[in-house]
């Protein structure tokens, strides 16, 4: 394993997993669905220019299109909107961990898994951990309010099956096309669908826009853009051909610890011994699911692409 390889490593596990505090600060002054299309838009954008000029054939277009809806504005417009009501450090955590559980779920279902004793036993432990981490925000152990709190755990949870389905529905087309140029192309068109959402149910006024100047939000937004969705996207395309797929997945385990670390020391968030028991369940969870058998397999960078 070359040093320059666990510093990227490393990287990536604080590009990702410090997308969360950003996030928080972005919603004070922004509604969350004009916010990821905001995000999404550019990114998508930045990402077509930057992909191969590879011709699309028509009827892959439109499809990518519309799985670009389940995987973009499926996913992330729930994650924003959820994430209002949640501390930065719970949103990170229950956004790694419901993906980790949703994937393999998907990837039994499309039968591009099969079913072992370590990702059911993960799935359980996952499950136990949702379903404790909700009865507990249900007592009122939140600063938020339960019903608020409860809406945001259930928001992501939801995500991240969209995540999931839209996971599978893609990768015939990652293969075909490269990563680059698929998560582009459903960047804008998830993107164009939250910018709708948001015209339709937020109504931003000019006023909302301008609070784009605002220093703390232009900041927050840029970083979501250049360090979430860019710097993450091509940091993991790098290490998916150089590392062992069983080291990499362990992203999903130490990203969500920044994610809660970030928003102890800045934001101040602090959480009830039941749900610090709830959260260990779900780390637990997301360990047990993304370890692999031994082994030195690599996979096809096309085959994956996910931004945080």
């Amino acid at each position: 394993m070359k040093l320059n390889s666990v510093v990227l490593f490393i990287i990536l596990c604080f590009s990702w997993g410090s997308t969360f505090l950003p996030l928080k600060l972005a919603l004070a002054d922004l509604p969350p669905f004009l916010l990821a299309a905001l995000r999404f838009l550019l990114a998508g954008t930045v990402l077509l220019i930057w992909s191969r000029r590879k011709r699309l054939e028509p009827q892959d277009v439109w499809r990518l299109l519309l799985f670009g809806i389940v995987v973009i504005a499926g996913n992330y417009g729930p994650v924003f909107w959820g994430a209002q009501f949640l501390p930065s450090g719970l949103t990170g955590v229950l956004s790694f961990a419901s993906v980790a559980l949703a994937l393999p779920l998907f990837g039994l279902l499309y039968g591009h898994e099969k079913p072992s004793r370590r990702k059911l036993s993960g799935l359980f432990i996952g499950i136990i951990g949702f379903a404790f981490l909700a009865y507990s925000v249900t007592q009122g152990s939140t600063n938020l309010g339960s019903s608020f709190s409860l809406k945001g755990i259930l928001a992501i949870a939801a995500a991240a099956l969209a995540n999931g389905w839209g996971a599978m529905l893609t990768r015939p087309f990652l293969l075909k096309y490269g990563a680059k140029k698929v998560a582009g192309l459903q960047m804008l068109s998830g993107g164009l669908v939250l910018l709708g959402l948001s015209l339709w149910l937020e109504q931003p006024n000019l006023a909302v826009f301008a609070s784009l100047t605002h220093p703390t939000t232009l900041v927050s937004y840029l970083y979501l853009v250049g360090i979430g969705s860019l710097l993450g996207f091509t940091l993991y395309q790098h290490l998916l051909a150089v590392w062992r797929i069983s080291l990499l997945a362990t992203y999903n385990f130490v990203s969500p610890v920044i994610a809660l670390l970030l928003g102890f020391v800045v934001l101040h968030e602090r959480f009830s011994p039941a749900q610090f028991f709830a959260i260990g369940l779900l780390l637990v969870a997301t360990l047990v699911i993304v370890r692999r058998e031994q082994g030195n397999k690599k996979l096809d960078t096309r085959k994956f692409g996910r931004s945080k």
